[in-house]
């Protein structure tokens, strides 16, 4: 507001005609610039009202891209986590961005009608491709969605629509700013006419006065406005630098997830991306222990890997340590934060080592693993207040995907464990294992390539259906009919079935082309060979005896076979009484003819067995040693027949009297040995005696007791 004094009325007829002369002069001017400030004013108002048109324009372009990302953080966070709370951001969005297209539509002029068809075809397309990820994610094809994710149409289709906008606001901003100019240079223009029109005459002067003073409120108004939307774009402008750095750092969070080997690597990775990406001044991730928790990785300012190693806190609410934010991040699973570290009473044990640093704004993430406390990223920032509603947002999601990549990490981890360990027993295992579809076979162990004499890439060209076509003259023994192919009636089948080839002499997994043939994807060519019959000795050895048992599971919608191949030819030769005489050999090898016990040479073996076995788990061993008294006297008195008759006799009883785990043996003429195992020296000593009073007490027909002296009774501890 202008004021302005003017100069008395003047008393002579020289001041009264110059009075008169300046008024009229005055009213000329104040008419003219009265004109000049009317229509003026008139062209200010209609800019004005175009500028707030363009405003609306950019506010609409502005919030059709935050409802974009709206939807898209809807759309990312239910991928990730399949929980139906992060569609709310998803369909908000959309449905405020097809509010936002109809505005502008209308706001739009026709020369702009290209852009904004283009516009609403790239929003259709990024809607088609969120729709189609989300139906993925809801059916659990979490793959299928990922990739779809990760294909670069959605990407480019979102850069194209960004662009597109980016170009409208900017367009409409520089037409507002032109017009802003324009209003401006118009009010200096008035500002320098007013003067002029105020020392012209009073009441014109007043009209004046009025007309800017109405003109003047609305650019005051206008002004203030101005810069109300100055201020709330450049917090807008922050909040998106905030966010978009924030979004950057989930999406590379992301993608170090299924990168990391360990959750160590992995924070390690995100430590240093908070720092370098975002620019927080230090980031510690710490895991949950007792008594204090452990530092796994820290990336920041300098030396604050020592300075959060020296740093203790807890989730104990009793210890003064866990009372700060990173115990109660973890007690209440919540982001917890605070904007004036030093004033907080509860960081009382570490505002001296924070004052090194500088730090005044702390916050912590809490990590869940299987909905257990497992540790907590911790942030530290040199700026007082930094913490608001959208940073406390972004860090809410941040946690929740760390806590998802622990678990990921954990599981993946295991798995392979398990895999591996999976991988180690199926190739060790002393049967063939094949897996097949309908078509191939997709997977055999290396048994089952010896077995077969086939190499690998040969086994896994072999039509599956021919391999399993088994005459009924080779079964040997079935417990169901033969195997049919995904047959829903029979699912599974064990049989066994004879198996031929011809040995070239090698016994690698060979490509002779004539073991090839004869193999004929397991049949036999040659019937005469496989019924026993062979003219051929050594025929015998090229004959195998397979026990196969298959089965059917359905997996991923597809059935798959699985197949155990047993070499059981020894089972079956035994059957066959083949093996009969090689077991009655080792039973005359073991065995003393005479006396029926174990002989010396099977007593050494058996010692030497169970003394390894004694010895390894610490477990007592007795070995008791007797022989007969005056034996030779009984040989020279009644014969060898006799004596031996006594030998039988005693072995008899003596075995009579032991438990199945005792070793019997004779050692040699008429001395014996006793292997006791899991036997004390007290036990051993009752059962020596026990066994002299019985063969004491025995009436051996020579018509006196035999005397038998103990001459070592020994017990072995260990």
């Amino acid at each position: 507001m202008i004021y302005c004094k003017l100069p008395d009325r003047p008393q002579n007829k020289l001041a009264h005609y110059t009075t008169i002369a300046v008024i009229a002069i005055s009213t000329v001017i104040v008419i003219l610039m009265t004109s000049f400030v009317f229509f003026n004013g008139a062209r200010v108002a209609e800019k004005i009202a175009k500028i707030e048109k363009y405003e609306r324009i950019q506010q609409f372009l502005n919030d059709t891209l935050i409802n974009l990302l709206n939807v898209e953080t809807g759309q990312r966070g239910f991928l990730l986590t399949g929980k139906s709370m992060y569609l709310a951001p998803y369909l908000t969005g959309k449905a405020d961005v097809k509010k936002d297209l109809k505005q502008l539509k209308i706001l739009l002029p026709k020369k702009y009608s290209k852009d904004y068809k283009k516009i609403k075809l790239l929003t259709a397309k990024k809607f088609n491709e969120l729709r189609t990820t989300i139906a993925l994610r809801k059916q659990n094809k979490f793959n299928s969605a990922l990739a779809l994710v990760k294909t670069n149409k959605g990407i480019k289709d979102m850069n194209k629509l960004r662009s597109y906008i980016s170009v409208l606001k900017s367009s409409y901003k520089k037409r507002a700013q032109k017009a802003h100019i324009w209003v401006l240079k118009k009010s200096d223009y008035i500002k320098i006419a007013l003067p002029s029109v105020i020392f012209g005459y009073l009441l014109i002067l007043l009209f004046v006065y009025i007309l800017l003073y109405r003109n003047s409120k609305k650019i005051t108004k206008y002004e203030e406005n101005l810069k109300r939307a100055a201020v709330d774009l450049e917090t807008s402008y922050e909040n998106e630098k905030t966010a978009k750095l924030f979004y950057l750092a989930i999406s590379q969070i992301n993608n170090l997830i299924p990168k990391s080997l360990n959750y160590g690597e992995f924070f390690t990775d995100v430590a240093g991306l908070f720092s370098k990406d975002i620019g927080i001044d230090g980031i510690c991730v710490f895991k949950d222990d007792k008594p204090y928790a452990k530092l796994i990785a820290s990336a920041g300012v300098k030396n604050i890997k020592e300075f959060a190693e020296d740093l203790k806190v807890t989730s104990d609410e009793n210890m003064p340590e866990g009372r700060g934010i990173y115990g109660k991040a973890l007690r209440s699973a919540e982001v917890i934060y605070s904007n004036d570290f030093t004033a907080d009473n509860a960081s009382a044990p570490w505002q001296q080592k924070l004052k090194k640093f500088n730090f005044l704004s702390l916050a912590a993430m809490p990590i869940k693993i299987n909905d257990k406390p497992f540790g907590a990223l911790v942030i530290c920032i040199s700026q007082k207040d930094y913490f608001d509603s959208e940073k406390i947002k972004f860090l809410k999601e941040i946690s929740s995907i760390l806590s998802y990549a622990v678990e990921y990490l954990e599981n993946r981890n295991n798995l392979i464990q398990e895999r591996d360990l999976s991988n180690i027993l199926i190739e060790n295992i002393h049967s063939g294992i094949a897996i097949y579809d309908e078509d191939k076979f997709l997977y055999v162990n290396s048994t089952l390539l010896h077995l077969f004499h086939y190499t690998k890439e040969d086994f896994l060209n072999l039509n599956v259906t021919n391999f399993f076509s088994i005459n009924e003259d080779q079964l040997y023994y079935k417990n169901s009919s033969i195997f049919k192919m995904y047959h829903n009636s029979e699912m599974s089948s064990r049989f066994i079935y004879k198996y031929s080839y011809i040995d070239s002499g090698n016994n690698d997994t060979g490509n002779d082309k004539d073991k090839d043939k004869d193999k004929n994807n397991g049949k036999n060519n040659d019937k005469d060979k496989n019924s026993g019959k062979d003219k051929n000795k050594d025929n015998i050895n090229n004959v195998r005896y397979i026990d196969l048992f298959r089965t059917v599971i359905t997996y991923n919608g597809k059935q798959t076979g699985l197949a155990i191949f047993s070499d059981v030819t020894d089972q079956i030769l035994r059957e066959q009484n083949i093996l009969v005489e090689r077991e009655t050999y080792k039973e005359l090898a073991e065995i003393d003819a005479l006396t029926g016990a174990g002989n010396r040479r099977s007593f050494d073996s058996k010692l030497t067995e169970m003394l390894n076995t004694a010895n390894r788990y610490n477990r007592p061993l007795a070995l008791i040693m007797f022989d007969i008294d005056k034996f030779k006297d009984i040989n020279d008195t009644y014969g060898h027949e006799i004596g031996d008759s006594i030998l039988k006799d005693l072995s008899r009883l003596i075995k009579q009297n032991l438990r199945t785990t005792d070793f019997f043996a004779r050692y040699g003429g008429e001395e014996f040995m006793l292997i006791a195992p899991e036997t004390a020296l007290a036990t051993a000593r009752e059962l020596a005696d026990r066994l002299r009073i019985k063969i004491a007490g025995y009436d051996f027909n020579i018509g006196q007791v035999c005397n038998v002296q103990f001459r070592n009774h020994r017990n072995n501890k260990r």
